[in-house]
């Protein structure tokens, strides 16, 4: 029995998706630049981040033309090498991703139960994810020989029990990881207790915050999918064991679950979003790029540096500066409290030689 899905559904579906990867192509990629430029950047959870985008690139970059190509049956020149490979890696990144917040889940029960513990340095951290990454990938091999091409297309082998197919893809990727999470949750709920919530400092409050909303979008956007998919599975099976299925409810089915496949994908470009609102050094690596704020800084560093060099010739006969221009911060992105420190004195002892200060904007 063949269901033709309505075109305008295919067609809103298929730019859904194309939007999600454009965005979470550019996101993803700006956190792995904040990472690659800025070495303070480098710490347990934002390694652990740029470990997820890395799985989300991968997965934008294979499921999203993977799933474009099934739902519109476009006419290419589909093999069965892609067909095995696009199924290995769009569920190797999946499991990827969804055993990173698993970590992620574990550091912050580590950070809010817990008082002087060393965090893990960069090249136990960076061990984690290449150990998560070689099992997952491991994990994903099953998968791939479970569909080939058949009639320009990727369909199950006739051998494959497609019951069992999608409850292991499902179980794995999404329902085993979110009880996982769920486990540390209630366990760093139950310890934490102990402690006044204002004993919690800034930084344990937004990497807390942070690792929340990030599991809770995978939740919201992972979940109804998972579930739905595995309904609409038992439905065509019900469907074929009929005389007269009723086929104006397959395509509803079908429609609703192209749109909350969207809804999935969407996932992998909300989490660069949250990173950027909620991690405030991240929000300043990546406008540098979107608002290109690394430009004028130095822009403004520039025309700072002229005007000194005229106010410095131009000094009074008692010495005081007729006037000095208001500039960015010349502070590091991503400088520690020592450098801060050094930054604000030398600027106040610049200013307590200054006697009389007039601020023009440039």
């Amino acid at each position: 029995m063949t269901v033709q899905v309505l075109s305008q559904d295919v067609l809103v579906a298929s730019i859904l998706l194309g939007l999600t990867a454009l965005v979470g192509l550019l996101g993803n990629v700006l956190m792995l630049r904040a990472l690659l430029r800025y070495p303070a950047l480098r710490a347990d959870f934002f390694l652990v981040l740029g470990s997820v985008a890395l799985a989300d690139i991968l997965g934008l970059l294979i499921a999203v033309p993977r799933h474009v190509i099934d739902l519109t049956m476009a006419d290419l020149p589909i093999t069965d090498a892609w067909c095995k490979a696009s199924k290995y890696l769009d569920v190797g990144s999946s499991l990827v991703a969804a055993y990173h917040l698993v970590v992620l889940a574990v550091l912050r029960t580590v950070l809010v139960t817990t008082r002087g513990v060393t965090p893990p340095s960069q090249v136990q951290t960076v061990l984690c994810a290449a150990v998560l990454w070689v099992i997952a990938l491991l994990a994903g091999i099953p998968f791939m020989t479970s569909v080939q091409e058949a009639e320009g297309l990727c369909h199950y082998t006739l051998d494959s029990d497609i019951e069992r197919e999608v409850w292991l893809e499902s179980s794995f990727t999404c329902f085993v990881p979110a009880l996982i999470i769920i486990a540390f949750y209630i366990m760093a709920h139950v310890i934490s207790k102990r402690y006044f919530e204002d004993s919690y400092s800034t930084r344990e409050k937004q990497m807390s915050r942070l690792v929340t909303v990030i599991v809770g979008c995978f939740a919201v956007c992972q979940l109804p999918y998972r579930i739905f998919d595995i309904y609409v599975l038992y439905k065509e099976s019900e469907a074929g064991q009929q005389e007269f299925p009723d086929e104006e409810a397959l395509v509803s089915l079908y429609i609703a679950r192209n749109y909350l496949l969207c809804l999935m994908m969407a996932d992998k470009a909300a989490r660069p979003v949250i990173y950027s609102k909620l991690a405030p050094q991240l929000a300043e690596a990546f406008d540098e790029v979107i608002n290109c704020t690394l430009c004028h800084r130095a822009y403004t560093q520039a025309r700072s540096g002229q005007a000194r060099n005229r106010n410095s010739s131009s000094k009074t006969a008692n010495g005081h500066s007729a006037r000095i221009h208001s500039t960015s911060s010349n502070a590091p992105l991503t400088g520690g409290t020592s450098d801060v420190a050094t930054s604000d004195a030398t600027n106040v002892t610049e200013l307590t030689s200054v006697e009389e200060l007039e601020i023009v904007p440039l």
